[in-house]
């Protein structure tokens, strides 16, 4: 059986995108606020988050965590459960300090903004309903492995509370989202 193994740089060059598209729409012409990159900074990489936002609106920080994922055409979101099968870490479901994790789709400009509090919770108490499966990443071999399971966008966005979703185009400049 051959394993579908995404290269350690392809994976981080997705992040990167991923992050890059999120603080475009966060610093867009309908900005409340400003964004902080945090990806690079040992100490929020150890909490799982990307980006502080300053959200003038509700006079508070929100702690981002910003998953890109590289498949297009999707009914599902992967929540890993275990981010290296190797060491044992655990995934981002459960160990993410961030407020809100912004999912979106590789080609897509849907961004869903997910609650982290009332995801994990729900998540937790449906975690049987899903599908387990197997992301690796590698170069010549695979260098780890992580686990997680397939949530279909539907079910979350009917079961989950206070998921927002933005539709990109509407919100950023097109020429914005070309350029990455």
């Amino acid at each position: 059986m051959s394993k579908n193994v995404t290269s350690f740089n392809a994976s981080k060059g997705y992040g990167e995108k991923g992050v890059k598209i999120v603080e475009q729409y966060l610093n867009g012409p309908r900005s409340t606020g400003f964004t902080l990159n945090v990806e690079s900074n040992d100490g929020f990489r150890l909490l799982d988050v990307d980006l502080i936002y300053w959200n003038n609106n509700l006079r508070k920080l929100e702690m981002i965590e910003v998953k890109f994922d590289s498949h297009t055409y999707s009914n599902n979101i992967f929540v890993e459960t275990i981010s290296n099968e190797n060491t044992g870490k655990p995934g981002y479901i459960y160990s993410t300090e961030a407020d809100y994790i912004y999912y979106l789709f590789d080609n897509s400009l849907v961004l869903y903004i997910i609650p982290v509090t009332d995801f994990r919770v729900w998540f937790i108490e449906n975690i049987d309903r899903f599908h387990e499966v197997s992301s690796y990443t590698g170069e010549d071999k695979v260098l780890y492995k992580s686990i997680g399971k397939l949530v279909p966008i539907s079910v979350m966005i009917n079961e989950v509370k206070n998921i927002e979703i933005k539709f990109l185009e509407e919100e950023s400049p097109a020429e914005l989202l070309l350029t990455i």
